[in-house]
Formats: structure tokens, sequence, C-alpha cells
């Protein structure tokens, strides 16, 4: 008798499914999360150069640009050096740092950091970092359950992906924010996975497709409540804090509800070889 088969003989998708089912489908919302907040913390709102008063330095003196487009306007001074040797009119790069608007965001890692112009690559670097980490634990937390088991890798993903989640939200500068996202990237990847053959190999076969397709249905939900989420908190550091920090509860509920359905899955299979040693 096959496992297939023994699913089958207790019920195919009774009770301990149903409740394991719901709990591997509920840290989807959060990878959800995960997975998009870097296009609201991530965020590059209008900016320009923070302009000074003072006159300009040595024989420089400053008057105002025209016609100066807006990337122009955005990356450099909106005033221009006139020299007097021939009368020649240079940009003057922003030296002071920038001013950003805070229409929509009020605070995100470009603002924070002034990853913008010069910088503007950085931003687009970290988002790489973290699909770099989600490769990598891919490789590694599916070696790990491999080895050790499904169970206890998807819970210590789910922990540590709490734990560098949060960490991301208190980060100083931008190299340890990136270190952060790419240890966050690697978990996810580890929930991902297990979560993902857990679900299906506990389902009969009859409603495994079902239950592979229900868990991106819970993907989704989790892409449309990030949109509320960010609507509502417009910093980036309480955003990624907001989103990071439920999975705390998470954990502990469903390290009680694999033990809790564990043991009932062992009683209901006691049960039925019983029952089958008696017939």
């Amino acid at each position: 008798m096959n496992f297939d088969q023994i699913l089958a003989a207790v019920g195919g998708f009774g009770k301990y499914q149903k409740i394991l089912y719901i709990w591997i489908c509920l840290p989807q919302i959060l990878l959800a999360f995960h997975m998009m907040v870097s296009i609201f913390t991530g965020a590059t709102p209008p900016y320009r150069c923070r302009e000074s008063s003072s006159p300009g330095a040595g024989n420089q003196t400053s008057l105002p640009a025209e016609n100066a487009s807006l990337s122009e306007s955005s990356c450099f001074s909106s005033e221009v050096m006139l020299r007097p040797q021939g009368n020649r009119t240079e940009r003057v790069p922003c030296g002071r740092g920038w001013v950003y608007s805070m229409e929509v965001f009020h605070s995100t890692t470009v603002t924070e950091w002034d990853l913008v112009c010069s910088k503007a690559g950085l931003n687009s670097l970290g988002s790489s970092i973290y699909m770099f980490g989600l490769l990598v634990g891919s490789v590694l937390f599916g070696a790990m359950a491999d080895r050790y088991g499904r169970r206890l890798v998807l819970l210590l993903s789910i922990a540590l992906q709490t734990v560098f989640g949060v960490a991301v939200a208190f980060a100083p500068n931008f190299p340890v924010y990136a270190i952060l996202r790419f240890a966050v990237g690697t978990t996810v990847s580890g929930v991902i996975i297990n979560a993902f053959v857990l679900g299906t190999e506990w389902t009969c076969t009859k409603r495994r497709m079902l239950a592979g397709i229900i868990t991106d249905y819970a993907f989704g939900l989790g892409y449309m409540l990030l949109a509320g989420v960010a609507y509502l908190i417009r910093d980036w550091r309480k955003l990624q804090l907001a989103i990071s920090a439920p999975g705390f509860l998470k954990y502990l509920g469903q390290s009680d509800v694999c033990s809790v359905c564990s043991d009932s899955a062992v009683v209901v299979l006691h049960r039925h070889q019983d029952v089958a040693v008696v017939a």
C-alpha cells in the first residue's frame, strides 16, 4: 500500500488535510507582501536639488537656468555658473542633497539614502540581490527539506523570514538593507517550496491539482492586501514592520497546528489499521 492509497483509506481530504491546508495557504499572503513590498518601500517620488541661497564661490556667479528639462533639473541645480573667461556657463551638480515630494510617500529607501541620479542603480541592485536570495534559498532549503523533513524546514523558514523581515525595518544604511533583503529572499523560497509540496502531498490525488491552484489564489490575495496596507502606511520602515511582525503569530499558530494535526493523523492511521486487522 503506497502513500496515496493510505490517504484514500483515511478519507482523502478530511479534517486533518483541510486544517493543514489552510495553515499552509496563510503564509502565502505574507510571502506576497515580501515579494512586492519594494514597489512601495523603494519608490522614487519626484525630486529636485536642495538649493542654496549663498553666492557662488570664487569668480563664479550663480544665475537661474533656463529651458532646463525635468531630468536635468532633477539631478542638477537650477542654477548655472557663469565664468568670466569666455562667458561660458556650466551646470551645477547637486551639492546639498535633494528635496523629495511627500505627496504620495512620506519616506522610502530612495528618499532616506538619496538613491537617485548617480546612485539610482543601487535601487535596482537591491531588487536584484533579493531575487538572487530566492535562487539561493531554493537550493539551500530544498536540500535541507530532503534531509531533515519539510515540516521542520518550513517552520524554520517562517521563523527566519519574520526575524530578517523585522530587521530590514531597522537597517541603518543601504548595504545592511540589501544584505537583510537577501536573507529574506532565501527564506521566502524555503516557505514557497515546502508549503506547496506539503499541501499537495497531503491531499488526495483527485484534489491535488485544485490544492496547488488555491495556494496561488492566496498569493494573489496577498498582492491585493499589500496595496491597501501600503496606502494606509506611507513610511517605508513602518510598512516593512507591518508586513513582517505578523509572522511571529503565524509561526506560533503553524507550529501548534502542525503538532496537533500530526498527532491526529497518527491516531486516525492506527484506528484504520485496527479496523483492517479486525476485518
